[in-house]
C-alpha cells in the first residue's frame, strides 16, 4: 500500500534514498536506479511503507506531505527525483500541464459535449475502465445519475405492481 503519512527521515533513511538515484548536476534529471511502478514512476520502501520516489524526494525537500497532492514533475520524466523540477499541486494541476504540452489532445477541450464549462468547480477526475484517469463535467454526471437512480426506481415499481 502506497503511504501518504510522513516517513521518518531519522536514521539515515533520507542517504539510503539518495543512493538509489543518480544525482546529476543541479538542473538535469536525477534518475530513480531501484524499484518502479508500472508506468514508471520509483517507488521508496521504508519502515514496511511504500511511497512514490518523487513524492519522497518532495517530501525531503520542503517537509510537506500533504495527502490531497500530487508531486508533479515539470521535466515529465516519471523517474526524476530531482526536487528542483517537483512542485505539489493538484489532479487539476497534472492534467492542465499534460495539456500545456499536448500531451492530452482532450485536455484542450474547454466544455463537455452538452455546453457546460469545465472549471475546478465543474470537473471530476473519474478513473477510466482502463484504469486512465478521464475528466468528466459534474453537472452532465449528476444528470446521468439522476436519470439512473430514477430508471432504476420506475423499474421496481412496476415489478411490484402485481404485489398489491
Amino acid at each position: 500500500m502506497l503511504t501518504d503519512t510522513p516517513l521518518c527521515v531519522a536514521d539515515g533513511v533520507a542517504s539510503v534514498f539518495w543512493n538509489r538515484a543518480t544525482v546529476a548536476g543541479a538542473d538535469d534529471c536525477w534518475l530513480w536506479n531501484a524499484a518502479k511502478a508500472p508506468r514508471g514512476y520509483g517507488l521508496f520502501c521504508t519502515k514496511g511503507e511504500r511511497i512514490l520516489a518523487h513524492r519522497y524526494s518532495l517530501f525531503l525537500a520542503t517537509g510537506e506531505l500533504p495527502a490531497d497532492k500530487m508531486a508533479l514533475h515539470s521535466c515529465d520524466n516519471p523517474r526524476c527525483v530531482n526536487p528542483k523540477h517537483l512542485r505539489w499541486g493538484t489532479q487539476f494541476d497534472n492534467m492542465q500541464d499534460a495539456s500545456n504540452r499536448k500531451r492530452i489532445r482532450n485536455m484542450r477541450k474547454t466544455h463537455c459535449v452538452r455546453g457546460h464549462e469545465y472549471t475546478p468547480d465543474n470537473t471530476v477526475i473519474m478513473s477510466h475502465y482502463r484504469g486512465k484517469p478521464r475528466r468528466n463535467c459534474r453537472i452532465c454526471k449528476c444528470a446521468i445519475q439522476n436519470r439512473q437512480y430514477h430508471a432504476s426506481k420506475n423499474k421496481k415499481e412496476s415489478s411490484n405492481a402485481h404485489c398489491g
